[in-house]
């Protein structure tokens, strides 16, 4: 949404720029906000993917959907819901309200630390075509390896994947399936 927008992002990376961030709101007359967050707060002229031509999934079959990702999912996820925020993703993962800090979260990893994978909201876009088309295919083994993919894509995004390596086998049954 924001590269959509011509919003600037500052990408900080590193563990400790979270921790920086805590007391540094504003740069200049820049005000700082964390784009990661469920909603952050974007100016209203900022045109949102709902200003884009392509149609959105209709509510009945997108409910449908999201029940589905829901049952696949199961506890992994706190929630499964819509969003106009997207436009080049299928689904984005973000933080359930009173969670940890997603950079916390990745300085426990950093330090090998025991922790769980947190619970997140995944947020997915109606618009998208593999979501469109994934509503379009009966329920069955496929299916169901694509609603793994697109969860364990957007933990792969926000760098909370606990084993990027174990998604091989999965990307390798979808490649054959679309060679078929």
């Amino acid at each position: 949404m924001f590269r959509h927008s011509g919003v600037d992002v500052l990408l900080m990376t590193d563990p400790l720029d979270s921790f920086v961030l805590i007391t540094l709101n504003k740069y200049k007359e820049f005000d700082l906000a964390n784009a990661s967050i469920e909603k952050p707060d974007v100016k209203d002229e900022t045109p949102s993917a709902s200003d884009d031509k392509e149609e959105a999934l209709p509510e009945e079959t997108l409910h449908t959907l999201i029940d589905h990702f829901k049952f696949i999912l199961g506890s992994r996820v706190a929630d499964v819901r819509p969003t106009d925020r997207l436009i080049d993703s299928p689904a984005r993962l973000v933080d359930k309200e009173g969670s940890m800090n997603q950079e916390v979260q990745r300085v426990y990893r950093l330090l090998q630390k025991e922790y769980d994978t947190p619970e997140k909201v995944l947020e997915i876009n109606p618009r998208h075509p593999i979501l469109k088309k994934l509503s379009e295919q009966p329920e069955g083994e496929i299916n169901k390896i694509v609603v793994e993919q697109i969860y364990e894509d957007a933990l792969l995004i926000e760098g909370l994947h606990p084993d990027p390596a174990g998604m091989i086998a999965r990307i390798q049954e979808l490649m054959k399936a679309a060679l078929r």
